[in-house]
């Protein structure tokens, strides 16, 4: 920006009678006007550190008079905030200091919504001061209650971002835990390996996150997830229920011992991880509240050739996620989004883990004609293997996913259904499409059945 502002030091601070109403009801504090004159002409401009530092110092209060009154004019406040902001802006990520910025930004906020004090302004009191006076007294509110109250949500606000993430150790979940970190946010990751996280256990303290061993499997682990974050934060208004892993797989040679266990993780685990997560929000939670993200799947609204019992595990959470919306009371404030993405380059498709379990294929479907043998061989070329087919998943970059994910989770009225990328949207589309032929050409055959 080219211009500055006259931001002068103070000091004679005078005391005027009449309180200022209560604020339009937005705070409900009273603030007592006081008046001021500057004694000198210097200017601050946005680069003025040192001069910055001098007029506010860390604690950011002025503080006036012989008894070291402390005093916060808001603009001087304000405009400070916007350096702070620009300075963090022009900086990398990986370099920003990301507090002082939340808090500025979360200052600004509160001001727009309190009408900031505009009264910094030359104000002339009747007088001898002449009209275009080098040092008029001036006329300020005192801001000391309101910002104490700023102060009070700025504690409350940096409580509401304490999320809960499953499944942690790779993928969507920990691609989560560090986007949800690099924002401000505290996190509690859970995973069945801790020492997955160590290299972000290093970077972050125990104050922003806190990493919880758990298997989903196990109802005594779930609970000591939600009792340790808790006792680490206080509140958890944010679980995203990420932990689950796919067996491809024709359907009608796919042993028990391999599908099964995926509805104890991918079904199962989630459910009750969902039914402690909507118990924390009502009864522990303070006030009462928070987002359930179920991590479901392209495959859970449009099944696909290969991954079966993956695409039941997803159906099931769908179907259970939906039903529980609908017996939310609203009064308890709870949200649920169930998240369907397509292809993404996540640990899903990495042969040398338990992410994606392959089952030998049966010989009666090894006809490239088939759509399941040409599912297979996406599957298998999306985790690095050479195969003999043109169809293609085309993974894309799961950060971004990741991105749109965090952005969902901070609207104040989120989707039930969020399909997330090109490939998911077209095939609900696509369903969606011949779901209604299939109704509107069948439709008569229910004419006559009643209700």
């Amino acid at each position: 920006m080219n211009f500055v502002y006259k931001l002068v030091s103070l000091t004679r601070l005078y005391s005027l009678p009449t309180p200022e109403p209560v604020n339009g009801g937005v705070w409900d504090v009273e603030r007592k006007p006081v008046a001021f004159q500057f004694d000198s002409g210097l200017h601050y401009g946005f680069n003025a550190s040192a001069a910055w530092g001098a007029l506010i110092p860390g604690d950011g209060l002025i503080h006036l008079g012989a008894h070291r009154e402390p005093f916060l004019p808001s603009m001087f406040h304000q405009l400070r905030c916007l350096d702070i902001m620009r300075d963090q802006l022009t900086k990398p990520r990986a370099q920003r200091t990301e507090q002082p910025a939340r808090h500025c930004m979360n200052y600004i906020r509160q001001m727009i919504l309190c009408r900031g004090d505009t009264h910094l302004d030359p104000y002339q009191y009747p007088s001898n001061i002449r009209p275009v006076d080098a040092n008029p007294i001036r006329r300020c509110m005192d801001w000391r209650a309101v910002y104490a109250a700023v102060e009070e949500n700025q504690r409350e606000y940096a409580e509401w971002t304490a999320a809960g993430v499953t499944g942690s150790s790779s993928g969507f979940g920990r691609e989560t835990v560090i986007q949800a970190l690099e924002s401000g946010d505290k996190v509690v990751a859970t995973l069945r390996k801790p020492d997955a996280l160590d290299d972000l256990a290093k970077k972050y303290p125990a104050d922003r996150l806190r990493i919880v061993k758990l298997d989903v499997t196990k109802f005594a682990e779930i609970d000591d997830a939600f009792v340790q974050a808790k006792a680490a934060f206080g509140r958890v208004d944010i679980v995203f229920n990420n932990a689950g892993y796919v067996a491809i797989g024709e359907n009608e040679s796919m042993p028990d011992d391999v599908a099964r266990p995926q509805f104890e993780v991918n079904f199962w685990g989630a459910v009750h991880v969902s039914q402690r997560a909507v118990r924390f929000f009502r009864e522990e939670n303070t006030p009462q509240g928070g987002l359930l993200l179920q991590n479901s799947s392209l495959a859970g609204l449009a099944a696909m050739p290969i991954v079966g019992f993956y695409s039941a595990t997803k159906h099931a959470l769908e179907g259970f996620s939906e039903s529980l919306a609908k017996e939310l009371d609203p009064a308890w404030k709870i949200k649920i989004s169930i998240i369907e993405p397509g292809a993404f380059k996540t640990s899903v498709f990495n042969l040398d883990t338990n992410h994606m379990i392959v089952v030998p294929q049966h010989p009666a479907y090894a006809n490239p004609v088939l759509p399941v043998y040409n599912f297979r061989g996406a599957f298998l070329k999306s985790g690095g293997q050479e195969v003999d087919t043109s169809k293609d998943l085309a993974p894309v970059d799961a950060s971004r996913a990741v991105a749109k994910i965090i952005e969902l989770s901070r609207l104040p009225s989120p989707p039930l259904h969020f399909p997330l990328g090109k490939d998911a949207i077209s095939a609900v589309r696509e369903k969606v499409k011949t779901l209604t032929e299939e109704i509107d050409a069948y439709e008569s055959w229910s004419d006559d059945l009643g209700r």
